[in-house]
């Protein structure tokens, strides 16, 4: 999910960064970075990456050399270099008089997140240390530190930090209202995983609430109900899966599994053993499926229909051969 995310902040990142001196102003620069930043503005990163190389090897010290750096780290970023990226980045950052220290260190910390997330959260740390809560990068600083957080096994962090992400997206407006949703469904999430039912519903609740009309709503209904039924409200549960099915989508067949299972522990047998049917029916090829049949096998034999249990064990069995 960050990733819908992170591709809004690369691009509003781009914007500030591609936002360059008027023309006559750049008639003025060293060539070489003249012509790089036109190729940056054409969206020619590869060709750009020798002429920003070709201006630092000869101005080292040019009162834009630390700007060349970071240009230098996004080209290498869009052309798949992503360890000389590292290196160019914090180069800028030890620059002295570089303006654009909060997105290079923003950039910075996405660049190391995938391969060493706690090197990448301590950069998400030091942005936030360093930027105040009006800046239009902290939501995206936050969201960032949750992920590294989530992704090395701290969900008590990341929960928290998740939430703050959201809450500060809220204050900021525009576009970082977008990490109010992902915020709030990556910390429902979390606590999910923590055990923590009750916390978790009344996130993906507020999420909801607040976010009705995302196209990602459809998840948040499957996630709350699942939050409610291990917190042991079956009718708030079955609620939300009812949602979830109407908004249709990926998790659809887990949610009239969720629907079936509460019929099961109301002690409608017979339409659970119809529903989980209906599940395997319409969504045969679905992991959910799957847990469907084992569902109607145990419910037939329960109900004596050992015809029925038959013929799901030989499907199963089936299965597993093929997989």
């Amino acid at each position: 999910m960050p990733i819908a995310v992170r591709s809004w902040t690369t691009g509003l990142l781009a914007s500030v960064v591609v936002s360059t001196s008027a023309v006559a102003q750049r008639a003025r620069e060293p060539e070489e970075l003249v012509l790089a930043l036109g190729l940056i503005d054409r969206g020619l990163h590869a060709e750009a990456i020798p002429r920003l190389e070709a201006f630092l090897e000869r101005q080292p010290r040019h009162r834009r050399a630390g700007e060349a750096w970071y240009r230098l780290g996004v080209c290498q970023v869009e052309t798949d270099a992503s360890d000389r990226a590292v290196d160019s980045f914090r180069r800028a950052l030890r620059t002295n008089g570089f303006e654009l220290e909060a997105e290079a260190r923003y950039r910075l910390a996405t660049t190391l997140q995938p391969g060493d997330p706690g090197a990448a959260r301590g950069e998400f740390e030091a942005l936030l240390e360093r930027i105040d809560e009006s800046h239009y990068l902290r939501a995206a600083a936050l969201f960032g530190r949750g992920e590294c957080e989530r992704d090395t096994g701290q969900d008590e962090k990341a929960a928290r930090s998740f939430l703050e992400a959201a809450d500060s997206a809220a204050h900021l407006g525009g576009d970082a209202q977008r990490y109010g949703f992902f915020g709030g469904l990556e910390a429902g999430l979390a606590l999910l995983r923590l055990e923590q039912f009750g916390k978790a519903r009344r996130v993906f609740e507020l999420v909801r609430r607040h976010h009705g009309d995302h196209e990602r709503i459809a998840e948040v209904h499957y996630f709350e109900g699942d939050a409610a039924y291990r917190a042991g409200d079956r009718a708030a549960a079955a609620n939300a899966w009812r949602a979830c099915v109407a908004a249709g989508g990926a998790h659809e067949a887990d949610a009239r599994c969720g629907l079936a299972w509460c019929l099961a522990d109301a002690g409608d047998s017979a339409s659970a053993l119809e529903a989980f049917a209906a599940v395997v029916e319409r969504f045969p090829a679905s992991a959910a499926a799957r847990r469907a049949r084992l569902e109607v096998g145990r419910l037939a034999h329960r109900g004596g229909d050992h015809a029925r249990t038959v013929r799901v064990l030989d499907a199963l069995l089936d299965d597993s051969e093929l997989g």
